[in-house]
């Protein structure tokens, strides 16, 4: 079955010669966090920040942040903490990665994990929903890899793309020692159920919910300038990616007095029109009006109480109350609200759907009683605002690092003195 390789060349070539040619790579610094993979992903980072095309797409500087040279070698550190007496950690061999559509970068991200500690990969974006910034990013890559002190490199990954051919996906699940699938529930499924390998370690990244809980004191209490930097990184956290990232903050919960509730929401969602116009933030028609079907249909069925709408940007829907909540969204710039006296009436709201809570006016203390409470329920990361789509390899639960290697363990060999 012939595929579109994209990296570490652009060319047509059967999916069986790419993974031959991986299986093949000379390996000769597969050691995790060896220095020539830092630079690796230094030299990544450092193209992505050059090129004045990625200046437009704010998420793609958040990926040349998260690999530059300072931040790996932080991941360094962490990983060699993963080390027991006795027993050291190895790379799985060839990882094969699904990414979503919907997010760009984030082949990128999983592609990287899994190289820095040594992986072989192979990664599969569509061939039929390319954006740019999949294809900028490719190109970074082709020009980090035609460098002669990364030639290695060039063996040991390649990216692909395809529709939805059943062959490819079948060769590579076959061939891979570990599969990262992200994206919704079905597409998950149907890679699953394509035959592995009987050792084949399936990392699964499905539909998942995230919402934010914020003190209304919090808000009312902070200078202008405050509100507006909550302003901008509530932005950040639910536009990027037109709020379908699967961290995006979808429902804002105010905790605490409602009076008190009612004026902060005037002075949050008012200072994030400000954000969104300054912005420049525009929805495609088609998905303005996909936001419209849905908020009709919201209120004939949901307890919608309140709705406020700005434009085509911004859209609130004001919930009497969070019984039955219905978690599917638009994305699009629509935020459902609510209001509890207390950040503990959440713990039967929560499903082991819900990702990230983003949170705001709450001590460290009060986040972590409140995800205990949970008893793994439910919320495997709480970030603050602004950080909800700030990568790290903790996610959904997993620690990549861990998951992307395996233990191997030495025992010490014990020689009895020879007889006399």
């Amino acid at each position: 079955m012939t595929v579109e390789q994209l990296v570490p060349v652009r060319v047509s070539v059967e999916i069986d010669e790419v993974l031959l040619t991986l299986r093949a790579a000379p390996r000769l610094e597969a050691e995790p966090f060896h220095p020539a993979r830092i630079a690796f992903s230094d030299a990544v980072s450092r193209a992505i920040f050059c090129d004045p095309r990625s200046r437009t797409f704010p998420e793609m500087l958040a990926l040349a942040f998260w690999l530059r040279r300072a931040a790996v070698l932080r991941l360094a550190e962490r990983f060699h903490q993963l080390e027991l007496d006795g027993a050291f950690r190895a790379p799985r061999g060839l990882a094969f990665h699904v990414p979503p559509a919907n997010v760009d970068t984030l082949f990128v991200y999983s592609l990287m994990a899994s190289l820095l500690v040594g992986n072989l990969n192979l990664v599969r974006v569509s061939r039929d929903r390319r954006s740019d910034q999949v294809a900028l990013l490719c190109d970074l890559l082709r020009e980090v890899l035609a460098e002669e002190r990364f030639a290695c490199f060039a063996a040991e990954l390649a990216v692909v793309g395809y529709g939805h051919e059943p062959e490819p996906t079948a060769a590579a699940s076959k061939a891979a020692d570990v599969r990262l699938l992200w994206g919704g529930d079905a597409a998950i499924e149907r890679v699953r159920a394509v035959t592995a390998g009987p050792a084949t370690h399936d990392l699964t990244f499905g539909d998942r919910f995230s919402f934010a809980v914020v003190r209304p004191g919090a808000v009312l209490e902070a200078d202008p300038a405050a509100r507006r930097a909550l302003a901008e990184a509530l932005y950040n956290d639910a536009y990027w990616f037109d709020q379908l990232g699967c961290a995006s903050p979808r429902l804002l919960v105010w905790v605490g007095d409602t009076k008190e509730a009612d004026a902060a929401h005037e002075v949050l969602f008012g200072a994030l029109a400000e954000v969104v116009a300054t912005k420049g933030y525009r929805l495609q028609p088609g998905a303005a009006m996909a936001k419209l079907t849905f908020m009709y249909a919201a209120l004939m069925d949901r307890p919608v109480e309140l709705v406020k709408q700005i434009g085509n940007e911004l859209l609130v829907l004001g919930l009497r109350d969070l019984n039955a909540f219905d978690r599917t969204h638009p994305g699009a710039g629509l935020f459902f609200e609510a209001h509890v006296d207390d950040l503990a009436e959440l713990a039967g709201f929560v499903k082991r759907k819900d990702q990230t809570l983003t949170a705001h006016g709450f001590s460290d203390d009060e986040l972590t009683a409140f995800a205990r409470s949970l008893h793994g329920q439910g919320i495997d990361r709480i970030v603050p605002f602004g950080q909800a789509l700030s990568f790290g390899t903790l996610w959904d639960g997993y620690d990549l690092l861990a998951e992307l290697t395996r233990t191997v363990q030495v025992t010490r060999q014990v020689h009895k003195a020879a007889a006399l």
